[in-house]
């Protein structure tokens, strides 16, 4: 994903749009979340004054709650208002559909009275596609996005990225299943992630990768690798750089322990063939050359590098 941008701002007849936004910068102020950071900066952007909420409660995967200046601001989705057993208004639920279905992530906000919706997009980095592709070259068979969003942006990202499998709609836990069901399906799995709702499906996976450039600390605490910055291009030279390490590994050994094997073979039998008993010099020289073979084996991990 890339950075989310607020695009459209629905109040209900007798609202406004910028005290809609207002609010919801006001209650998203303080949470990390790509979303909130999106509705704060296009408050920002309009000149709106937004003060931090005094108070905020997370609903994971669903949306929040804030207190600011004594009343109650709810940011989130059908969701969240179903668990907080508040019906929006049938116009706010038709403009959220209507959002969804243009691949935009709608966040219904309701101040006291007063409903409304904002729609953020997505926009997907112009690195994604290439990274994908690049995943597929160093052997990664199958690819799956999973996302809290909406099945319709989720679909819209799959068809710009080339992601096979594509998951909508899920929560912190539902991510964790899916991981589960994709283990069983293809085998161990690497789950890529930077926010909170990611850190269970990176705790849950074979190896957790977490985005450490904007990576939540939770989800660098899940994760087994931290990508030290914010280059999508990281993961597939992380990945190719494991898979050389592993095979210079092995091939380390088997250098190591074939010479071993040869000198001490050569200690027993030496004697009774052609050979000789084995020399000092001999045996300091192999075993000292089969080092000096697997330091330089290791060096060819430096070629290649970013």
């Amino acid at each position: 994903h890339g950075r989310f941008e607020v695009t459209d701002v629905v109040a209900e007849p007798g609202g406004g749009e910028n005290d809609l936004l207002a609010w919801a910068a006001s209650a998203e102020k303080r949470s990390p979340h790509p979303l909130a950071q999106a509705v704060v900066r296009a408050a920002e952007a309009r000149g709106l004054t937004v003060t931090a909420a005094e108070s905020l409660t997370n609903h994971l995967g669903k949306g929040l709650v804030a207190m600011s200046g004594g009343v109650s601001i709810e940011v989130g989705t059908p969701e969240l208002f179903a668990a907080l057993e508040a019906t929006p208004p049938e116009a706010v639920l038709e403009w959220a559909r209507r959002f969804a279905a243009d691949g935009k992530t709608a966040m219904i906000v309701r101040r006291g009275a007063a409903w409304g919706v904002i729609a953020a997009a997505d926009r997907v980095r112009p690195a994604a596609a290439a990274t994908v592709r690049a995943l597929r070259a160093v052997g990664i068979q199958r690819t799956a996005l999973l996302s809290g969003d909406s099945e319709a942006t989720v679909r819209a990202i799959g068809a710009q990225t080339g992601v096979q499998e594509l998951h909508g709609k899920l929560l912190p836990e539902d991510k964790v299943r899916v991981i589960g069901e994709l283990e069983a399906k293809y085998g161990p799995a690497a789950m890529i992630g930077d926010g909170v709702n990611d850190a269970p499906a990176l705790a849950r996976a074979s190896v957790g990768i977490a985005m450490g450039g904007i990576g939540s600390d939770a989800a660098m605490e899940s994760a087994d690798v931290v990508l030290m910055g914010d280059d999508l291009a990281a993961l597939p030279y992380a990945i190719d750089l494991a898979q050389r390490a592993r095979r210079v590994v092995l091939q380390n050994l088997c250098i190591a322990t074939g010479v071993m094997a040869v000198l001490v073979t050569w200690v027993f039998v030496g004697t009774y063939t052609s050979l000789g008993a084995l020399k000092l010099p001999v045996a300091v020289s192999g075993h000292e050359g089969s080092t000096v073979i697997v330091i330089l084996n290791g060096l060819r991990l430096l070629r290649g590098r970013r």
